[in-house]
């Protein structure tokens, strides 16, 4: 048999399910989810995987990349690249998930290839791409280490609630418009430029799996947060970005709003970035899996080596 190399691989983004792809995908997240306390995945079922995977396929705001050795072949490694929508930087927070691939195709190049091909889309929308990564995932985190990400620095965690409250705080609304005036405090409360906040506000206001909340008092924005549920194929990403407020009440007000709007979307906990976690309700606890991040100078890095090795190969 003829030694296989990476450059048989090319991976492609997933655009419809066609027949026999939810069970390759029920293959590859057993092996994603695989804990050996555990005799059989009972979670992970063709019937659980198929609306999870077609509803990740179907969104805008999602990229399923799949790698196989011809069209018709199975699935034999995939990756997800999803966007969620901020009001901060360039507006978009880049997130890698779901990334596996078959026991007996592993070491052939297939992570390299969409490690690759999931960076180079992030740069054209973001400066830094995310992860999150548990610790008793060691040779995957060396993997991440490797390719140039980083533990995320200032002590930033992951705090999860699972115990997501279901009621609109009073005083605080989703904004579907916001006024000039409305956009100079949120980049007050934020410390960001208002001409940024302005250029990113819309990617919220016209995402389904965004939306933005904001307290008021007296027509003045005492905090601010956005949630964002993006679909991907073990189910959803519900993360709560940007919140901020004047006081401790305000906040946990704006954090409440953002928490009922993904509980109705059906989301079963909500994930915030934070240092200590103390602007926090008690529910919250830090994860233990570490949040990576790739900043932008090695993203750029990665777009321009694939471009320089297309470039090579043609004719």
């Amino acid at each position: 048999m003829a030694e296989i190399t990476n450059q048989e691989f090319h991976p492609s983004e997933l655009e419809s399910l066609q027949h026999g792809e939810a069970q390759d995908f029920t293959f590859l997240l057993r092996v994603l989810d695989y804990d050996p306390s555990k005799t059989v995945q009972d979670h992970v079922t063709l019937k659980a995987v198929e609306p999870r995977l077609q509803r990740a396929v179907d969104s805008d705001t999602t990229t399923v990349y799949t790698v196989r050795r011809q069209p018709d072949c199975p699935i034999l490694a995939t990756g997800t690249l999803s966007r969620a929508e901020i009001l901060t930087g360039k507006g978009a927070r880049m997130w890698v998930d779901d990334v596996v691939t078959r026991p007996d195709w592993q070491g052939k190049g297939m992570f390299t290839q969409i490690m690759n091909a999931m960076e180079e889309k992030a740069a054209l929308s973001a400066d830094e791409v995310y992860l999150t990564s548990s610790p008793e995932r060691g040779p995957a985190r060396s993997r991440y280490t490797k390719r140039e990400y980083d533990l995320f620095p200032y002590g930033l965690g992951v705090y999860r609630n699972a115990k997501l409250q279901h009621d609109q705080p009073d005083g605080t609304k989703m904004v579907t418009d916001a006024s000039s005036s409305d956009i100079e405090q949120m980049a007050g409360l934020l410390g960001e430029d208002p001409v940024a906040v302005r250029a990113n506000i819309n990617g919220i206001f016209v995402s389904p799996y965004s939306a933005l909340f904001a307290k008021k008092e007296r027509g003045v924005i005492m905090g601010v947060s956005v949630a964002n549920l993006c679909p991907i194929p073990t189910g959803y990403k519900p993360w709560i970005d940007d919140l901020a407020a004047v006081g401790k009440r305000d906040q946990l007000d704006a954090l409440q709003a953002s928490e009922a709007w993904l509980a109705a979307k059906g989301a079963p906990y909500a994930n915030v970035v934070d240092t200590t976690g103390t602007g926090l309700s008690d529910d919250y606890s830090r994860r233990s899996s570490g949040l990576f991040i790739k900043q932008a100078a090695h993203l750029k890095s990665v777009a321009s080596a694939m471009l320089k090795t297309t470039c090579r190969q043609t004719p």
